[in-house]
């Protein structure tokens, strides 16, 4: 399919059914991993199992039946790796937090912000101690055993224009997505698009690897978006576990300040990257080749 897997080039399908059971491979190796610190292998393993999810949003029907079951079985792993994964995410944002005022407000601040720091670290230390290993071998098991299934997939003739298509679409629905505007806007508006923008950017990723600068400026805008989202866990977290008094409203007011700047350059950097009429819109060259004989060039084609 493109330079990544050598030549000859392998049909897209072919290419799709490695590349997913890949995937699944490195996520079960990491998950028994027992090398790799728990934290860590927390975050790399969801990061892998977004990297699976979007693979397998490109062909779905190629697994007929198994699809659901596989999707379903990608989402349990990542929520039940998810309470870890969030604490951690918000005791880096509210360390990021910054206090304005005088010296006595700012002093005021800083203990508060210290306080709730402690906190989310000893939740943190308690959901990755509950990182349980018997039923994370159970699911590398089944991972493996995914894998294989989907490397004996029958073929379809008409499965390559299909991905193709479904990448496309990808790109069209994180356009879609993107908010016309910053001021009153919507936290699950801007949770979508950034769902959005991590699917495509992981779908880009595999279909074409030589897009490598598009990928590094979605990648900097989904860790903007991903700072955004952060902070409104720590709002709803702030204001779900106190008593609602002025210590948890400054709290909220400082990360909502915080917010805002993050998110008038996330939508920057994607209007940016998502206008077409800008050199950075849309790669209209793809990397999907096909052996011909007496050439010894890949045949690019455009989406």
């Amino acid at each position: 399919m493109h330079a990544r897997m050598g030549w000859p080039y392998e049909p897209l399908g072919l290419a799709w059914r490695h590349g997913l059971a890949s995937e699944l491979k490195a996520v079960a190796s990491l998950l028994a991993s027992q090398e790799t610190p728990p934290a860590e292998r927390i975050r790399l393993v969801r990061s892998r199992l977004k990297r699976s999810q979007a693979i397998l949003r490109l062909a779905p029907d190629l697994l007929q039946s198994q699809a659901n079951d596989l999707r379903h079985q990608l989402s349990a792993v990542r929520d039940g790796l998810g309470r870890a994964r969030d604490a951690e995410a918000m005791v880096e944002a509210i360390g990021n937090l910054r206090c304005g005022g005088g010296r006595k407000r700012r002093d005021a601040d800083e203990a508060i912000i210290r306080a709730w720091r402690r906190n989310l670290l000893e939740q943190h230390r308690k959901a990755v101690a509950d990182f349980d290993n018997s039923v994370i071998e159970s699911v590398a098991a089944s991972l493996r055993h995914c894998a294989a299934v989907i490397a004996r997939a029958p073929r379809s003739p008409d499965e390559d224009p299909n991905i193709v298509e479904r990448f496309r679409n990808g790109y069209r629905r994180a356009r879609k997505r993107l908010p016309s505007h910053s001021s009153r806007l919507r936290p699950d508006e801007l949770h979508r698009f950034r769902k959005a923008v991590v699917v495509h950017r992981c779908q880009l990723e595999f279909m074409l690897p030589d897009a490598a600068d598009r990928v590094e400026e979605l990648e900097a805008l989904r860790r903007r978006l991903g700072k955004v989202q952060d902070l409104e866990m720590l709002k709803t977290t702030v204001w779900k576990r106190s008593d609602h008094d002025g210590e948890c409203e400054r709290l909220i007011r400082l990360a909502e300040r915080r917010q805002r700047k993050h998110t008038r350059k996330a939508l920057r950097i994607a209007r940016a990257l998502m206008d077409r009429r800008t050199s950075h819109a849309w790669p209209r060259e793809t990397a999907f080749y096909r052996p011909q004989e007496g050439k010894t060039e890949p045949d690019r084609r455009t989406l």
